[in-house]
This record gives structure tokens, sequence and C-alpha cells, in this order.
């Protein structure tokens, strides 16, 4: 089992952030960009390599990102508006088949499942000054995914709100 930690100061220009294991050692930079269309996310090891690609589609009702790892599609990454709640659906492409998310997305409390087998948990640490998410991953071949799935969840949930702030402060 392995437990990533994801820890991102509140207000920062270019949402750069690390994912670190249980001792503080980075495994995962997260890059996002800073003024760019489309919006994207570079993923790269602790030496520095690429490994994933996330990039928001510009023109799109509701959120819509589109993942790459290693180069490859993996999966297309959306919100959903349902009758009484919003709903995340994710596409998997390429070799990522069966990826579904459960549980309560908003508060970043969920699971991550391929095939109907959990592959990762996400649980946010209360009581912070930075978003804490603890990230569990039960098969080292599945971690990048997760981290993946987790850095475009995180954005849809930072714009969504960002979106209510502008939209109350405009009333």
């Amino acid at each position: 089992m392995i437990r990533l930690h994801v820890s991102q100061r509140i207000f920062t220009l270019g949402e750069r952030f690390a994912v670190t294991d249980d001792a503080g050692r980075a495994r995962y930079f997260v890059d996002g960009s800073f003024l760019r269309i489309p919006k994207e996310f570079l993923i790269k090891e602790a030496d520095g390599g690429n490994v994933a690609r996330l990039w928001k589609t510009p023109i799109s009702l509701l959120p819509r990102y589109n993942l790459e790892i290693h180069g490859q599609p993996a999966a297309v990454i959306r919100q959903r508006l349902t009758l009484l709640r919003k709903h995340l659906e994710i596409t998997p492409v390429g070799g990522y088949k069966d990826l579904d998310v459960r549980g309560d997305i908003w508060n970043m409390d969920f699971d991550i499942y391929r095939g109907g087998r959990a592959i990762g948990h996400v649980g946010k640490r209360w009581l912070s000054i930075r978003d804490r998410y603890t990230i569990i991953v039960d098969d080292p071949r599945e971690e990048l995914i997760v981290v993946a799935i987790v850095v475009a969840i995180d954005h849809i949930k930072r714009q969504d709100a960002a979106a209510k702030t502008s939209a109350s402060s405009n009333s």
C-alpha cells in the first residue's frame, strides 16, 4: 500500500504543488499553467521527467479534462449535471478501462475503482490552512492514474467554488 499526501497553498498563481510520501519526500510535482488557454497541468516525477498531462477543454459548457499518461490517452473527466446534484464522469480510453469514482467528490472523500475493485482512496484533512489530501493506492501500477484523477477533481472543485464566489459577489 502506498500513502501519498497533497498539500496545496491557498493562494498560488501557477497552481504548483508536490505530492509526497509518508517520509515527506516528493514523488511527483504538479505544475499548473498560469494564464494559459487551455488550462494545463503537467505531472512530473521527482527527477523532473513528465509522466502525465491533464488539460481542460477550452470550449465546454461544463468542465471537461483530457488526461494523457506517458503520452498516451488515458481518460476524459467531465462534470455532468443531474437533477439534484453535480456528477463527475470518467470515460477511460486506451488501456485504462473500467474506471469509476464513488463517494463524496465535493468534500474530497472518495474511492477510485477499476473493474469494480477499489484502486485508490482519497480523504481530505480538515482543520488546516492549506488544502490537504491523503491518497492511498494499493497497487503501485495504479498510482499515477489515481494522482492524475485527484488533480482533475481538485481543479474542477476549485473552479466550481470560484464560480459560486463570483456569482454571489455579483448579486
